[in-house]
Formats: C-alpha cells, sequence, structure tokens
C-alpha cells in the first residue's frame, strides 16, 4: 500500500473537515480510524491523528476536557520525541484554549504563551496570531475587561450595513 501516511493525513483532514460541518461522530470515527491504521503502520502520523480528536473532544457540548487533554499530551510527547514542533506548538494552543474554557486560566495561559513562543520562533505568523488572540482573551476574562458582548459587537456590525432598497430588513431587529 503505497505511501501509509499519506493516507493517515487524508483521513486526518477529512476527520477535521466533518469536525468543522458539526459532524461530530462521523469526525470522531475517522480521526479514530486514522489513528488506529497509524499505530499499525506508521509512527510519525499517530501525532496527527491525536492532535485532531484533541481538537474534536476540546470542541464538544460540553467539553471533553480529560478525553482531549490525553489526547492533546499523547500528540505532544510523541510530536516532541519525533521532533514535530509545529504539531507540539498547536498541541500547546489547543490546551491552552481548552483550559480556558475550563476556567483554569494560569494553566491557559502558560500554554497559550508557549504555543506563541514556538510559533514566533518557527516564523508562523498566522498562528502566532492565533494563540497571541487566545493569550489576550484570557488576560481579559482574568481582569474583567471584555467590556462588549460579542451580541452588542454583532448588532453594531449589522447596524452598520444598509438595508437594501425597498426591503424590510431595515424595520427587523435581529436581537
Amino acid at each position: 500500500m503505497g505511501d501509509r501516511s499519506g493516507y493517515v493525513r487524508r483521513a486526518t483532514y477529512l476527520s477535521e473537515a466533518y469536525h468543522r460541518a458539526n459532524r461530530t461522530e462521523d469526525a470522531v470515527r475517522l480521526g479514530g480510524q486514522a489513528l488506529e491504521f497509524a499505530r499499525d503502520h506508521t509512527r510519525r502520523a499517530q501525532p496527527w491523528a491525536l492532535l485532531i480528536l484533541g481538537e474534536i473532544a476540546s470542541h464538544r457540548d460540553p467539553p471533553a476536557a480529560e478525553e482531549a487533554e490525553a489526547f492533546y499530551g499523547e500528540a505532544m510527547a510523541l510530536g516532541d520525541e519525533l521532533g514535530m514542533r509545529p504539531l507540539v506548538a498547536h498541541c500547546h494552543r489547543g490546551l491552552g484554549k481548552l483550559y480556558g474554557s475550563d476556567g483554569k486560566g494560569q494553566e491557559a495561559r502558560e500554554h497559550l504563551t508557549t504555543a506563541a513562543t514556538m510559533y514566533r520562533a518557527m516564523d508562523m505568523r498566522f498562528w502566532l496570531e492565533q494563540a497571541e488572540a487566545a493569550a489576550r482573551g484570557q488576560e481579559a476574562e482574568a481582569t474583567g475587561a471584555l467590556g462588549v458582548s460579542c451580541t452588542d459587537a454583532i448588532y453594531f456590525f449589522l447596524s452598520t450595513i444598509p438595508a437594501p432598497k425597498g426591503s424590510q430588513m431595515s424595520q427587523l431587529n435581529p436581537f
């Protein structure tokens, strides 16, 4: 069977796509299959399957925190051992966001700071911005400085968009 890590990579991408489409059962099934295949055939692909399973678990409603922590932890340990620095940084970012949503502010800030430091060292600007934004959110929550609710921000944004002429949109209040 040709490129075995390629199969795991594609299955992991598809699992992530299912996750983003809110097809959680399909995402978990395919992520589990990718991990099982990787464990049987290619060690280097295992951390990516573990990472997506951690992402899925951390975004459940409510988050499956212990499960997510275990997946992220295993992915991070294996990724570190294999020299997969971007993956390790993603795990720190995932753990930081998970801990932030779980009310563990100090642990969240530590992981997000580590992720940002790693992204900066690797010149991964997009992910650096993501980690820094999440860390700023943790700092703001810790100090109570959020100020504007998400609903207020959305309403303000919507109020700046002119309604088409002749429509009843201008008469509607979405909130």
